[in-house]
């Protein structure tokens, strides 16, 4: 029969031509480039062809012209001009409507001015903030080593990067209709198909299936091949056409038998459940889980001052006590049909559309060494060779707005404290006191984060790694905290920001786009939800872009609204600090917290009375005059 038919070619396919690269890991979370083999081009309309992955680089492989940037700099020449701080590689390239983005300020300061941030940042505040962030190159001869572990292991998010913008698109409407005739048959999928750590396009894969006359036509060699070529899937994947065709059977051989009168049936009950679903509860982007659930660490405060260490008179931790985070054992099975009992499925029962607002969910524990494998196979998947920045941020934004294809991708947030910085952190290892090491820079003396003690997701940093496409959807710091970025080693990524004096237009502009119909516009901004920068341009939001390259800096200023996008596989290290001039910023920040009923990851209060009593020993009156006047708003 078909089936058995469909097996013997796999089988004789897997058989000829197994070419499975072994791919040999390298130390400090850098990996060997594998030697390129070509691929078919894939049929999917409209996609980019370019772009292919590359191991994870040195610090520093990209710096712009590292030996034109030793000169002393003044203001006047570290502060470029938007139009004149576009790398080479970007003039030229930009698509219509995206020239009205404006580049953040970059900033090239010299050895001497390169000594404490803090300082730094404060001299060119005046001329940087109003954009929201700036970059900072640091000089030639900053070159810390990275420090991470390739076998530490972290549990990844899985981001529908087709989901970002409005849920609800072509791909989904296809796939909740294999899903709702799945459901009809007494199977129950919750997971699609992995191939290569890859999720499986199952609306893709029928529709090729289709165009080329049905899997009668598909049961030959070359012909599985071609079929797995188009759908990218990458020829290291192990047992791909097995996996490709114990899918088909699996989930799409009695979907794909349906009269064309039935597909318009599933097609009927799947719309009419979507409109059901937005009636009850508004628009699918409105109700998605809280953006700090998937994009920052847990963040609490310390009681007395201690996690798990010893604490300095200043409040910073000394040391802190590894802890092991319990995860859920099990391996991820590739084909589930019977659904595990959760607290979530005793819900109530929504149909096939029950997760549709969600675009991000939890992964599985991996180590780096397997998430970079997974970039690799993943960036194969979207390009067919390797992509320049423009490539990546125009298939990007395709993905987004079209949303005609399923693209999954992994992402992790990594508290240091757990496993370890990507910084040097030994007192004898070079540039492991200097001021820009993101582990010194909670306990400089102008930050008034180091009275808190250590707080993650605040006063200790944690490590972004991400693949290509890996988002960091629009939101700000709940506190409206400042922070700094450094991106340890890998491929490019883009950065969006939006100035926190552009906050009320941003508010009215998104609340129309997204017809939140009472919802707050910034509320639903923050809820994982990517809008384009063009768009926002056009509706007279001021919209900055950077590219932040390998051994550069990312500095954030208080209230700005960001978002990144990777364009391949990268680690980067971020953490907060606050001068005294953002005390006013944050205890409206925090009444307003208190208000909306959303938990702190600190008490604004208590950081008050600790600064106001450290400060006072010091007698420190520019400081004091600032604090006195906020506490007398307490009582």
């Amino acid at each position: 029969d078909l089936t058995k038919r469909m097996k013997g070619a796999v089988n004789l396919a897997e058989a000829a031509s197994k070419k499975a690269a072994i791919e040999k890991p390298l130390l400090n979370g850098h990996l060997k480039k594998e030697v390129p083999e070509k691929s078919l081009e894939r049929n999917r309309p409209k996609r980019a062809t370019a772009g292919k992955s590359t191991p994870g680089k040195q610090a520093h492989g990209k710096t712009e012209n590292a030996s034109c940037e030793n000169r002393s700099t003044s203001q006047a020449e570290s502060l470029h001009k938007p139009q004149d701080s576009m790398g080479k590689h970007e003039k030229g390239s930009s698509k219509s409507g995206w020239g009205m983005l404006g580049e953040i300020p970059i900033l090239r300061p010299s050895t001497k001015e390169f000594h404490d941030p803090l300082i730094y940042i404060e001299s060119v505040r005046a001329q940087v903030e109003k954009y929201g962030m700036c970059r900072v190159i640091p000089p030639p001869d900053w070159r810390p080593e990275c420090k991470l572990n390739d076998e530490m292991r972290f549990v990844t998010q899985i981001q529908h990067i087709h989901k970002l913008g409005r849920r609800w698109g072509p791909n989904v409407q296809r796939l909740a209709c294999i899903k709702k005739h799945l459901k009809s048959q007494g199977i129950t999928m919750d997971e699609l198909p992995l191939i290569g750590g890859c999720e499986l396009d199952l609306a893709c894969f029928v529709q090729l299936i289709n165009e080329m006359g049905g899997m009668q036509q598909v049961t030959d060699l070359k012909k599985w091949n071609k079929l797995a070529d188009m759908l990218r899937i990458p020829k290291t994947a192990q047992d791909r056409l097995a996996k490709l065709q114990e899918a088909y059977c699996q989930y799409l051989l009695s979907y794909d038998s349906l009269s064309p009168e039935e597909h318009k049936k599933l097609e009927k009950e799947v719309l009419l459940e979507k409109e059901i679903l937005e009636k009850r509860k508004g628009p699918l982007e409105g109700h998605s889980e809280n953006a700090y659930k998937f994009h920052s660490l847990p963040r609490f405060e310390p009681k007395n001052g201690l996690i798990n260490g010893v604490v300095h008179k200043n409040g910073f931790r000394n040391k802190l006590k590894e802890v092991d985070v319990p995860l859920k054992t099990g391996r991820r099975r590739l084909f589930a049909q019977e659904k595990e009992t959760t607290k979530e499925d005793e819900e109530e029962e929504e149909g096939v559309l029950s997760d549709l607002h969600k675009c991000i969910y939890k992964g599985r524990s991996v180590s780096l060494t397997t998430f970079y494998r997974t970039a690799r196979n993943i960036m194969n998947m979207c390009f067919t060779k390797e992509p320049t920045v423009t490539e990546v941020e125009q298939e990007y934004w395709r993905v987004v707005e079209q949303k005609d294809c399923h693209v999954a991708v992994h992402c992790g947030k990594v508290d240091t404290n757990t496993h370890g910085s990507g910084f040097p952190v030994g007192k004898s290892e070079p540039f492991s006191r200097h001021g820009w090491n993101l582990t010194v820079l909670p306990n400089n003396t102008g930050s008034i984060l180091r009275h808190l003690g250590a707080v993650p997701g605040v006063t200790i940093p944690w490590l972004n790694i991400g693949m290509v496409f890996s988002t960091s959807c629009w939101s700000r710091d709940q506190n409206h905290l400042p922070y700094i970025d450094y991106l340890h080693t890998g491929a490019d990524c883009i950065w969006y920001c939006i100035p926190a004096a552009e906050e009320n237009k941003l508010d009215d502009v998104v609340h129309t786009l997204l017809q939140a119909n009472g919802t707050p516009g910034l509320e639903m901004l923050e809820s994982n939800v990517m809008i384009s920068p063009e768009i926002l341009c056009k509706e007279g939001i001021r919209v900055h872009r950077t590219v932040q390259q390998s051994g550069q800096f990312v500095v954030c200023f208080p209230g700005s609204f960001v978002s990144k996008v990777c364009c391949g596989y990268s680690v980067s290290e971020t953490v907060h600090f606050a001068t005294t001039q953002w005390t006013s910023m944050g205890f409206k920040t925090a009444k307003e917290m208190k208000r909306r009923r959303i938990a702190k990851p600190f008490s604004m209060e208590k950081l008050l009375y600790q600064i106001a009593t450290a400060e006072a020993k010091k007698e420190n009156g520019p400081t004091l005059s600032t604090i006195s006047s906020l506490l007398g708003e307490l009582r």
